[in-house]
């Protein structure tokens, strides 16, 4: 019955699990990513130091609790040669979980245009999901 549920979930795009609870000792928020493209034209990219200068001054502002950056190669429609990383541009992927506000969203906008006017960006791209977040330590 749960597996009829669950195509029949995602035939309509209704997500399945949605109204379920998170875990014991573990609260909702939203995890948003921030996709930033290091690719600045003419054969350059981002520095090392120009991506510290921007996260001291655009993110860690917004989102002094933290966040987390991964590195990551992008790959989109149009592109014409892999590098040996498996894609067409290297990039950065800002993670931040937060509750889902309004100020966090006009915050993370905000970093996002601020990047893409430094950098010389078409676009950066932002996906928002619903997560279950847990401090988990030593003792738990």
């Amino acid at each position: 019955m749960k597996a009829l549920a669950l195509f029949l979930a995602m035939a309509v795009g209704t997500p399945v699990f949605a109204d379920d609870p998170c875990p014991p000792g573990a609260g909702r928020l939203v995890e948003t990513r921030l996709y930033l493209g290091r690719d600045i034209g003419e054969g350059d990219e981002v520095s090392p130091a120009d991506f510290t200068g921007f996260l001291e001054g655009e993110v860690v502002p917004r989102f002094p609790a933290g966040f987390t950056v991964l590195d990551g190669a992008g790959y989109w429609r149009g592109c014409t040669a892999l590098d040996e990383e498996g894609g067409c541009e290297r990039m950065k992927m800002l993670i931040v979980l937060h509750a889902g506000t309004a100020d966090a969203d006009t915050a993370l906008a905000a970093i996002a245009r601020a990047y893409a006017v430094r950098f010389r960006q078409q676009a950066v791209l932002k996906t928002d999901s619903i997560t279950c977040m847990a401090i988990l330590g030593p003792n738990n």
